[in-house]
């Protein structure tokens, strides 16, 4: 590996440090770089297109002397990064007010409309029913089960107490799909963008002005990324329904795309635990995220 990294890129490698089963570190006399193993070479297209937007924030792989992002050696597929030190300093809201706005210029420079058929949109319509009607089941046969049951733990107990907000976001996700249907029945296209879809901490290198980490990018639609912020940075002292705001100021949502975005946001995230604190922390966190939610749907309202 180490002649033909050599070759292909022009280096001079000092010795290869193993981080993880895919991951190296490669040093060489000027300066050191990260070594990728995939799955295959699908990236490849994805990173030219990302190239022509010019946006250096998302860290692109080096085009070696064969012009590729995605290089065969020893009949396994390599791609080969510049090395960056991660920040000591975790500062969540930094990284997340860099990371927002990153992911909207993103979005606004690789936007554009994709006519797709109706199988598309019934496809994605059922997706949501699908997964609206098994939370739906969750807890109606939770409900159902602590009101014949003489006994209630602590954590039934706080269920009961919270039902109706839990059953009231199924019925604003229901309301939601109604609306992104109503709006499907008049259109026969949608808006794609390269995403990330890859939210991490650690990917976000605000000392450096960089995002790295483009394993997951794609061309999806936008509200992907949203998604994934927001099941993945959840923290109570952060405020994201204003980062929202953030990526509106640059990137505003089609009307379509708000209702959809949040019919995927007002579905509960219900995860049962066995132990009745922990079972009330992850209530209490499903809580907090139908509250964001709220307020997230004030935000986009407020921006129509």
């Amino acid at each position: 590996m180490k002649r033909e990294l050599e070759l292909l890129y022009s280096i001079e490698i000092k010795f290869i440090i193993k981080l993880t089963e895919k991951t190296y570190k490669i040093c060489t006399s000027r300066e050191d770089y990260l070594l990728k193993e995939h799955e295959n070479t699908s990236l490849e297209s994805i990173f030219a297109r990302l190239r022509i937007l010019n946006l250096d924030i998302f860290v692109l792989p080096l085009i070696s002397k064969e012009e590729h992002y995605i290089n065969i050696i020893n009949d396994k597929y390599y791609s080969l990064y510049p090395y960056f030190d991660d920040e000591d300093e975790l500062a969540k809201d930094i990284r997340l007010s860099f990371f927002i706005k990153a992911i909207a210029t993103l979005h606004k420079e690789s936007s554009y409309p994709l006519k797709v058929n109706d199988g598309f949109f019934e496809e994605s319509i059922s997706y949501l029913d699908t997964k609206i009607s098994r939370v739906k089941e969750e807890v109606l046969s939770r409900i159902e089960r602590v009101e014949i049951e003489v006994y209630h733990s602590p954590s039934d107990w706080y269920f009961i107490m919270n039902y109706p907000l839990l059953f009231n976001a199924l019925k604003e996700a229901d309301r939601y799909v109604t609306l992104l249907e109503e709006e499907w029945k008049n259109s026969n296209n949608i808006h794609l963008s390269l995403t990330y879809q890859n939210f991490n901490y650690e990917h976000i290198l605000v000392k450096n002005r960089k995002i790295v980490s483009l394993d997951n990018i794609s061309l999806a639609p936008s509200i992907y990324d949203l998604i994934d912020l927001y099941k993945n940075s959840f923290d109570l002292k952060i405020d994201l329904s204003y980062l929202i705001d953030q990526y509106l100021q640059i990137h505003p949502l089609e009307e379509y795309e708000k209702n959809w975005l949040l019919a995927f946001l007002f579905i509960p995230s219900i995860e049962r635990k066995e132990n009745d604190l922990e079972d009330i922390e992850s209530l209490n966190k499903t809580l907090a995220l139908i509250k964001l939610t709220e307020e997230i749907a004030n935000k986009l309202s407020s921006n129509e």
